[in-house]
């Protein structure tokens, strides 16, 4: 039962974003500024993705093998976040009139979704760090990124409403 639960979210979280997608208006698009924005974001998330992967490179054998894959998941996710992070916190993440709603709600379920998957193993007798440096490590990787992701359009928009209000 537990196995077949990863590939239903799959299978859900596809279905989400292929609706989400389909129903952009192609008539918004990014500004100037916001392709500008975007270029720095991802210059920052390169960097950080590089720094990273560079720590990584230097941990090598066994008694390293476990800092080596935190380090490789914070490569990946890390830059992942920093693009996203910047990119909303600057403007640039959304289209032009574009609704972020349906992308904070998504955020959070995969959030929550990848969490739920961590406490499973956690409930079922793993410890924390087993989980991490096994490949269930990387729902817990996961479930952060979007907590973070979700949680800095929030604040996004909670500062863009309070200038407006």
């Amino acid at each position: 039962m537990i196995a077949s639960i990863p590939v239903l979210l799959i299978i859900v979280i596809f279905a989400v974003v292929a609706f989400i997608v389909s129903r952009r208006d192609r008539a918004r698009q990014y500004d100037e500024r916001q392709l500008v924005v975007r270029g720095s974001a991802y210059q920052a998330a390169y960097m950080v993705t590089v720094v990273f992967l560079a720590a990584a490179c230097i941990c090598q054998g066994e008694e390293t093998a476990f800092l080596c894959r935190i380090l490789l998941c914070l490569a990946f996710y890390g830059g992942l976040g920093v693009f996203a992070v910047y990119s909303i916190w600057k403007g640039s993440f959304f289209r032009l009139h574009q609704n972020p709603l349906p992308y904070t709600i998504l955020c959070f379920v995969i959030a929550l979704l990848n969490a739920f998957t961590t406490g499973l193993r956690l409930r079922a007798g793993e410890s924390f760090l087993q989980i991490l440096a096994g490949r269930e490590g990387l729902n817990f990787f996961m479930s952060v990124l979007f907590a973070v992701v979700g949680a800095a359009i929030l604040v996004r928009r909670l500062a863009d409403a309070g200038e407006e209000g």
